[in-house]
């Protein structure tokens, strides 16, 4: 193998770092809590480009040197340092805190510089109650991670108004005046909430398992990447924002213009309905997906057409991304920062944070684009050359400004990004976990499973057809949406939400049906996970399925969690299962599992349910996340500069010279010893400006 010595090179630290993990897992913590003020906000800014304002200055710290909540200490402004702490720190022990990236930066960034306390060794330096929260698939923030755990010691609410008081300005820019007479009262509140703060975290990180030490290194790398950051061409973000302003001028102009001066600007919603009203088109309601839905129809009168059109092109908020950009761009490096959250999903994946780098729309300019060119024309700020360009395009200009985003992501000088992406690889995973070696074998032979699945669908042999045959289309979309016991109701909706194709219902349930048929054993996959979830619950005894995914049960203060284990070692939980009676669509009835969590509509701490399609969905997201960070860890551990992940794709920016793409794709394609016989592959680009 070409890159064996990289990769034992690879595989050799990575083994020494999970040995530091253990080490520092082992090793004395103290818990801390910062309470700062700012004349910036950090929601918009974000906690790198926060403590490095000027103006940032801690007010107080309450802490813990002893993991017992009853010693918990104050240090505040007007105060010597806290030199016990700083001892223990210097001493090469561990901090501890909740949201620990933002303790990390006001140490570093304030603490360190201000006011001379001593310099942490790194990320590794820190641990986070909160990221043990979110690998029990917990809440993310304290009050209601503790409040889910039954925690008397609950954070104090009244902190909000207080923060408001203190740690931020008022209208002039000035601030409360934390020590005068006046205030007393409200400081003294304000101490004993940052006490309150410290013991609420306590008692949560003395009830919680810490991470295991290969999930520390996952949660300390999702820090450090947030820490690299990424670079951004302000230039051309500030020309895109400037830009998008002058089209909104214009078009709302047109669209009053067209309404008889009903309304000035499209954002008056309610009149620009009441005008369609009148044009006898009643629209259910003005989101982004009815506006597309609506304007694909025929028979649309062209003044409805083009007002519709107006109201899509200046109610873009996509463009915002840059304002974000810019926001939380530091002036100094013009690097943005904070792009993930670590296991911000049950399955481990990362979520945003700050610009949403993995909710940035998909580029719809001809795949030809030079996007360099693009940006050109953008910093130019001409509204009449980017109307131009974007009727050649056949889009609007709106979505020229939204499909230049990525671009504005850049490697600095004599930088090149390499990135590579796996190639499906939940349909790998899914098949895989089920054991399917008919369909693993068709990635083995390189041929494409899509096709596999529209010759089952159409009954037309694979042979007679290619890539660029129409019934691929049907085919990938079976695939990637029919894994997880999807209904046909359902399975319609998806396609018409993905490519605005609309199927009847019989030719939807008719896929969904020979999708089962080809793929058998993912059936059986997903009632061999239920009936074990469901006996582990009922017995409180842990079942184990072929593939080495485990189910068991466990408890962590008053509250039981079921967990299930993958091969990679890696836990899901699910918090407080329980079993209830419920019918079934073919008239009988059957044991449905429950867990609490947080309702994805509601956003509400509830009880949810779940069945084996969605215990295979959790399951296969989990390994497929566990491939990508064990890839991401290698190329890490031999000096690949790893700068943000979105999905399945990881994006380096180095020296140019530096590597190569194809030993990226190699390192980040090395399977784990679990994962040997899974048939797994990339595609890759390097470039000079990040792109899909």
């Amino acid at each position: 193998m070409k890159y064996t010595a990289k990769i034992n090179q690879a595989t050799t630290q990575l083994w020494h770092n999970l040995q530091e993990s253990k080490r520092r897992l082992a090793t004395p913590r103290a818990m801390i809590d910062f309470e700062t003020r700012c004349d910036i906000d950090i929601k918009k800014s974000g906690a790198f480009v926060y403590s490095n304002h000027e103006s940032c200055e801690v007010l107080m710290m309450s802490y813990c040197l002893t993991n017992e909540p009853q010693d918990t200490k104050l240090w505040t402004f007007d105060q010597p340092p806290p030199q016990e702490l700083l001892d223990f720190v210097a001493r090469g022990n561990q901090l501890n805190a909740f949201n620990s990236y933002f303790e990390f930066c006001i140490w570093q960034n304030v603490c360190v510089p201000k006011l001379n306390w001593v310099e942490l060794t790194g990320m590794q330096q820190i641990l986070d109650v909160g990221d043990k929260c979110k690998a029990l698939a917990l809440p993310s923030n304290l009050e209601d991670a503790a409040q889910s755990m039954d925690i008397a010691n609950l954070k104090d609410t009244r902190g909000k108004a207080l923060i408001r008081k203190f740690c931020q300005p008022k209208r002039n820019g000035e601030y409360n005046n934390p020590l005068s007479l006046s205030n007393s009262v409200d400081w003294e509140t304000f101490k004993t909430y940052c006490i309150r703060d410290t013991k609420a975290q306590l008692e949560l990180d003395n009830i919680l398992p810490d991470l295991s030490p290969k999930e520390q290194l996952v949660a300390w790398f999702t820090d450090e990447l947030n820490w690299r950051g990424l670079h951004v061409d302000t230039y051309a973000a500030q020309a895109a924002l400037e830009l998008s302003d002058k089209i909104k001028v214009k078009y709302n102009a047109e669209a009053s213009k067209l309404s008889g001066r009903l309304f000035e600007k499209c954002t008056q919603r309610a009149k620009v309905k009441q005008w369609l009203r009148g044009k006898g088109v009643v629209m259910p309601d003005m989101q982004a997906p009815t506006i597309a839905k609506w304007l694909r129809k025929d028979n649309l009168p062209s003044t409805v057409r083009r007002m519709l059109e107006l109201y899509q092109i200046t109610g873009s908020t996509s463009v915002a991304k840059y304002k974000a950009m810019l926001l939380m761009t530091d002036p100094k490096t013009r690097r943005v920062h904070e792009l993930l959250n670590y296991h911000k999903a049950r399955t481990g994946r990362w979520g945003g944070k700050g610009i949403q780098i993995q909710n940035f729309p998909r580029p719809t300019l001809p795949k030809s684009t030079n996007y360099g060119d693009v940006l050109t024309l953008i910093k130019r700020g001409k509204v009449s050359a980017i109307e131009k360009f974007a009727k050649q395009a056949k889009v609007t200009p709106m979505v020229v400004l939204v499909s230049a985003l990525r671009s504005c992501i850049t490697p600095v000088w004599e930088n090149e990004f390499k990135s590579a992406d796996y190639s499906a690889i939940e349909a790998r995973v899914l098949l895989w976990v089920a054991q399917d070696q008919r369909a693993l074998d068709i990635f083995r032979r390189g041929e494409d499973l899509y096709l596999d699945m529209a010759s089952g669908i159409y009954n037309i042999p694979v042979e007679k057809l290619s890539k660029d045959s129409p019934e691929r289309f049907m085919g990938k979309t079976a695939i990637l949406g029919c894994g997880y016991g999807v209904g046909g109701a359902a399975f319609a909706k998806q396609v018409e939400d993905m490519s605005g194709v609309k199927l009847l219902l019989v030719e939807a349930k008719s896929t969904v049906t020979k999708y089962r048929q080809r793929f058998p054993k993912v059936v059986q996959l997903w009632r061999d996970m239920e009936k074990l979830a469901v006996h582990c619950v009922r017995t409180g005894r842990a079942t184990s399925h072929d593939t080495g995914v485990t189910f068991y049960m466990d408890r962590f203060g008053s509250k039981s969690f079921l967990m299930c284990k993958l091969p990679s070692g890696h836990t899901l939980g699910y918090p407080n299962p329980k079993l209830r009676t419920a019918d079934t669509s073919w008239s009988d009835k059957k044991s449905e599992l429950t867990y609490e969590g947080l309702d994805s509509y509601t956003h509400k701490w509830t009880n949810l349910k779940t069945y084996g399609g969605k215990l295979v969905e959790n399951i296969v997201q989990a390994i497929a996340r566990d491939l990508l960070v064990y890839g991401m860890l290698l190329l890490d551990a031999v000096g690949y500069n790893i700068i943000m992940s979105v999905h399945d794709e990881v994006v380096s920016e180095d020296d140019e010279g530096f590597g190569s793409l194809e030993e990226l794709e190699a390192l980040l394609c090395h399977l784990p010893k679990w994962a040997v016989d899974m048939p797994v592959a990339s595609e890759g680009w390097v470039g000079d400006r990040y792109r899909k």
